[in-house]
This record gives C-alpha cells, structure tokens and sequence, in this order.
C-alpha cells in the first residue's frame, strides 16, 4: 500500500469513526435516553473494546473503498471520491431524519437531540391516554403526519380524538384536511364517540356524514343509543 492510500485510507476510517456511531446513536437513543447515558456508555472501560472492533470494521471497509478509487487512472479523481464519500457520510449524520413513533405520528431526530440539546421525544396517543396525560395525547394527535392511518393498535389519532370527546381536535382535523375524512374513519369514529356517551362529538359526526346505520358500525355492540343524543 502506498503512502497516499494509507493516508486516504486511514481518513475514511477518521470519517466513519465521526458519522457512522452519530448516525447510529440518533436512531437508537432517539432522545429517549438520556445525554449522561450516552457519556457513560462511552467513557465505560468495557465499551472499550467493542470500539476497537468498530476500527476494524470501519478499516477492512475502507481499504476496500480505496483499493476501488486506486483503480481509477487519475489521481485527481480519487481525491474527488474520497472528498464525496467524506462529504456524504457527514451529510447523512447530521441530515434530519424522521423516527416514526407509529403509523400515525412522527418525530423529527438529528444530532442536536444526540447531544442533550432536545431530549424529550413525543408521545404516542396510546401512550399519552393510558398515562392519562391528555395534554400530550391531544398534541400527539395534532402533530400526527397521517391522522386517519391506524397505529400498532388499530386505532387512528383521528379515533383516538373521537374516543376522548376531543371535538375541537377533529374540528381541527377535518378543517385541515378540507373535509376529506375516509368513510370508514367518520363511522368508526362515531362508534367510538357513540360507546363513550360523547354527545357533542356524535352530533359533529353525523353532521358531516356519519352513517350511524353502516354495516361495519357495530352500534349494539357499542353500548349506545343514538337517540339520547
């Protein structure tokens, strides 16, 4: 190996060294834990040599990025391979990048949370009402990207909101969204809002197109009588 490829070489491994453990620390930590764990973690005597394995790793990978850019005639070409691949990996590292806490809702994550500067990650709906900690419930429904698609429960934020009585939220929802609320989220959601006894959010329902007499509403199993409300 020449002295230039050894050098070449032994900058990628200084590159990955920087970006790959960042990379893989923000997607794992996802600002869950918190930023003295992650210091303990590294400073620890016994994550020593599992870092050593890492080097090595990140060694045999690239001299094999080398031994590719040597194939190219020109030297000038590998120095613009090596500056690339450099330039990528910190992209990707520090690049924003979304850690989905359901199918419903999302957290956007990069290296300012790996580094304490924000460490509190967003609750799921599920989480949030069974903790009964509605303010985070009603944000984390708020915030959700796709508020008619079902989580690990198969419950939407959009049923969630419904299943609280959170009028209001699905006010905001549906005015958000122009009106377009999948017909199977309006019935769903007014079995819920129905089972509940919420009276006001039933009225909403079935005032935008609810259909209380739908095959997949379940009205009997729901516990409700619509005429009450």
């Amino acid at each position: 190996m020449t002295p230039t490829r050894r050098m070449a070489t032994w900058f990628i491994v200084a590159v990955f060294a920087l970006t790959v453990p960042a990379f893989i620390w923000a997607i794992v930590v996802a600002g869950m834990v918190p930023i003295a764990t992650v210091w303990w973690l590294l400073l620890n005597p016994l994550i020593a040599p599992q870092l050593l394995i890492y080097v090595g790793i990140y060694y045999i990978v690239a001299r094999g990025i080398t031994a590719l850019l040597w194939r190219l005639p020109s030297p000038k070409m590998r120095s613009v391979g090596i500056i690339v691949i450099a330039v990528l990996m910190v992209w990707c590292a520090c690049q924003p990048i979304f850690i989905p806490i359901t199918h419903g809702s999302a957290d956007r994550m990069n290296l300012a949370r790996l580094l304490g500067l924000r460490t509190a990650l967003a609750r799921t709906p599920f989480e949030a009402i069974g903790d009964r900690d509605f303010p985070a419930a009603r944000a984390a429904i708020l915030a959700a990207r796709e508020p008619f698609e079902p989580d690990a429960h198969s419950m939407s934020p959009w049923g969630y909101a419904a299943e609280e009585g959170w009028t209001d939220i699905l006010e905001q929802i549906w005015a958000k969204h122009g009106g377009k609320v999948p017909k199977e989220q309006l019935n769903s959601a007014l079995s819920l809002a129905a089972r509940d006894g919420h009276a006001d959010t039933v009225r909403f329902l079935l005032d935008r197109g609810a259909d209380q007499y739908a095959p997949a509403l379940d009205v009997a199993a729901a516990g409700c009588r619509f005429r009450k409300f």
